[in-house]
């Protein structure tokens, strides 16, 4: 798949992803009187869900889905559900409260495995979308190195042919002059 394509999709699926995710509010119902906190909110909230998409699927991915590392494969994504919730914590209870004044979350709720626990719903679907998108693209280049290879492979059983023929001709030829 050239680069292009892939940039392409990865643009449509940001597109379609943030798209449902208002959706999705809309449907639910969920009005939430717009202001420009929500707006800087959410901002580096959906930077973080593409942080943790691109983590997976440039780094974790290919160091172990190739070599079938499935052990370390669990343990990366686990580590970077923890990793989402505790960027998540430092963007919207430290640095946005020191800039508003307010907490996301109510105080018996900032507790580490909460917060964890809260967000994995998050961390978990975008982690799955990059498995999906990473899998999608091993599998598309698996079944392009087959087909060439099954290519390579006819070729030099053509070739081979020739060069099998091509003696036996030559001495035909010369036989019938002599």
């Amino acid at each position: 798949m050239s680069k292009k394509k892939e940039t392409l999709y990865h643009i449509i699926f940001w597109i379609l992803f943030i798209g449902m995710n208002e959706l999705s509010k809309t449907i639910t119902k969920e009005n939430y009187s717009f202001s420009i906190l929500q707006t800087i909110d959410y901002l580096p909230f959906a930077l973080l869900q593409m942080l943790i998409f691109y983590a997976n699927y440039l780094y974790v991915c290919p160091k172990t889905v190739p070599a079938k590392k499935w052990t370390i494969l669990i343990v990366a994504q686990l580590g970077l559900v923890v990793a989402f919730a505790g960027i998540r914590y430092v963007i919207e209870e430290v640095v946005m409260y020191y800039i508003t004044g307010y907490h996301n979350y109510a105080d018996e709720s900032r507790k580490l495995v909460f917060y964890v626990y809260d967000n994995s719903y998050f961390s978990v679907r975008i982690l799955l979308y990059s498995l999906v998108f990473y899998f999608l693209k091993y599998a598309w280049q698996t079944t392009q190195q087959m087909s060439n290879l099954q290519l390579d492979k006819k070729q030099a059983e053509l070739q081979a042919l020739k060069n099998q023929l091509s003696p036996h001709f030559l001495f035909n030829t010369l036989n019938s002059f002599y």
